[in-house]
């Protein structure tokens, strides 16, 4: 028992030295652990990439749709309409003012003046003896038309010419002593019609009545006769010059006199005016 007593003291003496020990001895670190280099400061973990999610497989899968982008107000982002339309911009930046919108015209009441040379078709008279004829003439009209807004204007017009004239010489006959006798063809016509403005080109249609005109003169004396037929027109003319007001065309024209065998062309200057317009200019 003594024995026992005496080894338990020893072993709670030995434990009580080895606590000391335990609590005097110094804090510092391990020789190894103060001499190692410190480590740089790790730097800030980047974002894992995150992969794309795989397609749903799942017939009920419902994709999520994806927020929409804020949109600024209506003042913001619509330009003003009056700005828009007082100036265009051009691919290096420059402003250009945009042409000025077309004039509607108004209609109007348009007066003409036609003047040009002519060639005459037909058989001569008294083609027997020869005679000397002219074919060539002069031919001119006044006209007066209403100019719609539509593409096609009726018109009226009045013309005189002077056709044809020549020379023969007949012998002694029946009329008596032989001579010089002098003959002269003119022409008056009244016709309404149409034209109509094609771009430049302007077609005409007419119909209307002439009256035919021979003149003879023999031996001192004068003789005259008229024929009234029927006529038709055509034409096509080109618009050389237009303003507001004045226009200058010129036309190529056939006038075919039916039941006097009388027909001749016309190569014409117009001048048109408009006189009185209906309706506010704009």
């Amino acid at each position: 028992m003594i024995r026992l007593a005496r080894s338990a003291i020893a072993a709670l003496l030995a434990s009580a030295s080895l606590t000391r020990l335990a609590v005097a001895a110094p804090a510092d670190p391990p020789p190894a652990a103060a001499t190692a280099p410190t480590p740089p400061p790790a730097a800030a973990p980047e974002p894992a990439a995150v992969p794309p999610p795989a397609p749903a497989t799942s017939p009920a899968a419902t994709p999520v749709p994806a927020a929409a982008a804020p949109t600024a107000p209506p003042s913001a982002i619509a330009p003003a309409p009056a700005a828009s339309a007082a100036t265009a911009t051009t691919d290096s930046g420059a402003t250009v003012n945009p042409p000025p919108p077309e004039r509607e015209m108004p209609s109007s009441l348009e007066l003409s003046l036609s003047l040009g040379p002519t060639v005459t078709f037909g058989e001569a008279a008294n083609p027997e003896y020869n005679p000397s004829l002219t074919r060539v003439g002069l031919y001119g009209t006044f006209g007066v038309a209403y100019r719609s807004s539509y593409f096609i204007d009726p018109f009226i017009e009045v013309g005189i010419g002077s056709l044809a004239s020549g020379e023969v010489t007949l012998p002694d006959g029946v009329w008596g002593k032989g001579g010089t006798l002098e003959q002269h063809l003119g022409v008056w016509t009244i016709s309404p019609g149409i034209t109509a403005d094609i771009w430049r080109f302007r077609p005409r249609f007419g119909m209307g009545i002439g009256f035919i005109q021979q003149s003879y003169r023999f031996n001192g004396q004068e003789h005259s006769s008229t024929q009234p037929p029927l006529l038709a027109q055509l034409g096509l003319g080109f618009v050389a010059y237009d303003s507001d007001r004045l226009r200058l065309d010129i036309e190529g024209r056939t006038v075919i006199m039916n039941g006097a065998e009388v027909t001749f062309t016309t190569l014409d200057l117009i001048m048109r005016v408009d006189a009185v317009y209906f309706g506010a200019r704009h």
